[in-house]
């Protein structure tokens, strides 16, 4: 399958798990598989802005069963990001425009770079969620 395939396959199925759910936080599940597997992501993330407390925290991550990513997965549970804190999910909620980290490893502000490293995580994209003018989350990939 080419990557113009691989998009539209995932594209099907990401409207497919959006239309069948009553919540995007019920859809994700599908969707993060749906994005990750047929584009080459190891790792998917779905970051909810909770609105009281302006934090984002993870709603739902999605890990291939190639990789060993249970302890990036529980770091990345244990992470709350605020506005431009410097993590990944706090720049896209500050910018509300994607970002992309060549490395993780040598970002400054990647505070899960450790667990990243042991399970071999280089690159990361990150795009925000928006309802209206406003960032409502921030969906992250790994690779």
């Amino acid at each position: 399958m080419n990557g113009n395939e691989s998009r539209l396959l995932a594209q099907y199925h990401v409207t497919r798990a959006l239309a069948e759910a009553v919540s995007l936080r019920e859809a994700a599940p599908e969707i993060l598989r749906s994005i990750c597997e047929p584009l080459g992501w190891e790792v998917g993330g779905l970051w909810l802005l909770d609105s009281p407390s302006g934090e984002l925290r993870l709603a739902n991550l999605w890990c291939s069963p190639a990789v060993h990513a249970e302890p990036f997965a529980t770091a990345s549970r244990e992470q709350v990001f605020t506005r431009g804190d410097g993590g990944l999910p706090g720049r896209v909620l500050a910018s509300g425009k994607p970002a992309w980290i060549t490395d993780v490893l040598t970002d400054p502000g990647f505070r899960r770079a450790e667990v990243a490293a042991a399970a071999g995580l280089h690159a990361a994209f990150a795009f925000p969620i928006r309802f209206g003018d406003a960032v409502r989350g921030v969906f992250d990939f790994f690779s």
